[in-house]
This record gives structure tokens, sequence and C-alpha cells, in this order.
């Protein structure tokens, strides 16, 4: 089952490239939309922000996060039971070694050619957020919970 729910979860990462990333401060939480790019098993997304951000002077203080990644658009007029949400809990972590940083901008900018303007600033920073944990909804009912190995 878990394997099942796994390609599941690899396979609604892949299709999207938008999601919601709450952050904290430790006192109060905070909400962006963003655009991010994954890698293909679904364990490490990629998100670009300015620096002076809310949500990465949250991350620099509080580093744990989560990602909300949906399918509510296909399901906005139909039976709501088959819509998916995903939530991944994970670590972010800013990068700042420029060779780690050209392959994650290459990548990202392969999924959203449109923000190479945004990417390129001076004051953008990449974020690798590492999952750890997955809990999957299928409509309001059905909840699968996968938890990653540490490694």
């Amino acid at each position: 089952m878990e394997e099942q729910t796994l390609a599941t979860i690899r396979a609604l990462i892949a299709s999207r490239d938008i999601c919601v990333l709450a952050t904290t401060n430790g006192e109060e939480p905070h909400t962006s939309l963003m655009a991010y790019a994954a890698e293909t098993d679904g364990t490490v997304l990629y998100l670009v922000t300015r620096k002076a951000s809310r949500k990465y002077l949250n991350i620099l203080t509080v580093p744990r996060v989560s990602l909300l990644i949906d399918t509510r658009d296909e399901h906005l007029t139909e039976d709501r039971a088959s819509m998916l949400a995903l939530s991944v809990n994970g670590t972010a972590e800013p990068i700042t070694d420029s060779t780690v940083a050209g392959p994650c901008m290459e990548r990202f900018l392969d999924r959203h050619p449109d923000m190479e303007g945004f990417v390129s600033r001076e004051d953008s920073v990449f974020l690798r957020i590492r999952a750890e944990s997955f809990l999957l909804l299928r409509g309001p009912e059905s909840a699968r919970h996968v938890k990653l190995e540490k490694t």
C-alpha cells in the first residue's frame, strides 16, 4: 500500500508546479503561494524567493516548513471526493553555494521559464526543501501518511 501511495505522491508532485508554503517565525504562521520544481523522487523541492521576504526570514529562524500541493482546480464543479491534497513536511535550507544553485536554477527554469527575471535578481535565493513526511488526502475521508527514512 505504501508503494502505491508513494507513486501517487510522486505523480502529484510532478504534475503540479505551484504550492502553498507555510513558514513560521516561532510565533506567527505565514503562507505564500509559490512556484516549485522537484527532483523526480519528490523528496526534494526547489523554490525561489527574495532574501528580504518574510518567508525567507522565517526559514532562517525556524527551518521546519510545510507545503500544500493539491488538485482543487480540477474538481471545482465535480464530486470533490476525488480531489487530492498533499502536505509535504520537511526542512528548508537556503542554497548559498553557487555550484549547487546553478543546477537548481536550471531545473527550476526548465519548469518556469517565465520566472527568469525573478530568479536572476541579485536578491533572489533558492530554497531546498527536504521532505520528511507526506500526508495524502483523497476527498474528505481518505488519508495516507508516509514518513520518510532519514538519510
